[in-house]
């Protein structure tokens, strides 16, 4: 966004994203904000990214069960939400 590169990372082409995106978590701040495609929509990662105490927004489509909870709940803030879904 501001031509700021944060971190970079080369795999070799058996890595996945989400393992390479997994392997970069730890650089991941307080205040940061991961923004993610719908690449990422799983149950597993959404506990993974709340239990490390990451903040993110992901891509979806309307049919994803949390998403369509979310929207049936008119809350503005969706982890609270994540966080019943997960447990």
């Amino acid at each position: 966004m501001n031509e700021l590169a944060i971190d970079a990372q080369l795999n070799p082409t058996a890595f996945t994203e989400m393992e390479m995106l997994i392997g970069q978590l730890p650089q991941v701040h307080t205040n940061d904000v991961l923004v993610m495609d719908r690449g990422y929509n799983c149950y597993w990662f959404y506990a993974l990214l709340c239990s490390l105490g990451i903040k993110f927004i992901i891509r979806s489509q309307t049919n994803h069960k949390p998403v369509q909870k979310f929207i049936k709940s008119n809350k503005g803030v969706m982890s609270p939400l994540l966080k019943d879904l997960l447990n």
